[in-house]
């Protein structure tokens, strides 16, 4: 057995075939110390130092660094390559972000601003139809939100810190609409969407999509989904600002809000998340601004400590 195979083993526990541990693809099955679920859900690939846990979706691309995570820095000195958690920290913003060229977006053809026809008569049906989503006059300017007439759909460009379009969010207005929503091909994950309207040294709201982020009237941004780690450009810009954040996922999404707060204060970022009220089906769009605003200053917003670890395991 390697030394490598032993250190892992007096951190993680016996892994899955004790006997002959290692697979043809040199994988290794332990129990997750993130989410603590029944079955060894952990691989780890011993040679090349990736892992990953398919349940609660934590991974890495280092040993010392699951072994940091997990609470063994011992171990990591034990593999001759033991850093710092600050320096681990670090590293999320190395040069991989400089390095890496960014994908040029554009704006798809028949999109104009609503703000500058807001009066003709062809943008009317825009303006009815976000008006009635609880959009105001003043969102259409902020927001810079565009409409097509041909395809009749309103359009949420993102921007950058530099005010460069980086993504967009496009929504048919059509009820009968299929494909309702049609968004950039950039991976979510390289995008702070809306990064130049982001207030890091305040306490910032996770949402889901874009409607949730505007109609919230928080210091908000959408994820894009309903769960990120720290792959995403969002999630290392939180830890580098030590900005605080607010989880306020839908509520059918409680055991991903809980592992992404966990996932946040492994790093030290103090977190808060909404405890919506059992049977509450509504998104923070359909909630409106007024309900939302009252629901976020009562008792429903509520501390996530290292114990909610335990609650969140019964909600699996």
């Amino acid at each position: 057995m390697s030394d490598t195979l032993s250190v892992l083993i007096s951190a993680l526990g016996n892994p899955q075939r004790p006997n002959n541990p290692v697979d043809k693809k040199g994988n290794v099955y332990f129990h997750c110390p993130f989410c603590d679920h029944k079955n060894k859900k952990l691989t780890v690939n011993v040679e090349k130092g990736l892992w990953n846990c398919w349940v609660c979706e934590q991974r890495g691309r280092t040993l010392s660094r699951l072994m940091i995570k997990s609470g063994n820095p011992q171990q990591a000195d034990l593999l001759n390559v033991y850093v710092k958690p600050q320096l681990d920290i670090d590293n999320l913003f190395g040069q991989n972000d400089v390095k890496k060229p960014k994908e040029v977006v554009t704006l798809p053809k028949g999109f104009v601003p609503i703000f500058k026809n807001i009066s003709k008569v062809f943008f009317q049906a825009a303006l009815y139809y976000l008006h009635k989503r609880g959009f105001e006059k003043g969102d259409i300017l902020k927001y810079d939100i565009h409409y097509s007439i041909t395809e009749q759909r309103v359009l949420f460009p993102s921007y950058d810190d530099n005010e460069t379009l980086n993504y967009y969010v496009s929504r048919s207005i059509r009820p009968d609409e299929k494909m309702k929503y049609k968004n950039a091909t950039v991976p979510k994950k390289d995008v702070v969407f809306n990064e130049h309207l982001v207030e890091w040294d305040k306490e910032l709201y996770l949402v889901e999509g874009v409607f949730d982020a505007i109609i919230s009237r928080k210091n908000a941004v959408p994820i894009l989904g309903s769960s990120i780690n720290d792959e995403f450009k969002l999630f290392r810009k939180i830890i580098k600002n030590k900005t605080p954040v607010v989880i306020a996922l839908d509520a059918d999404a409680r055991k991903k809000a809980l592992t992404m707060a966990n996932k946040f204060i492994i790093f030290g970022i103090e977190v808060r998340f909404i405890d919506w009220k059992e049977g509450e089906d509504r998104d923070i769009a359909e909630i409106g601004s007024e309900e939302f605003m009252r629901i976020a200053t009562s008792g429903a917003l509520r501390n996530v400590e290292f114990k909610d670890t335990i609650k969140e395991r019964m909600f699996r």
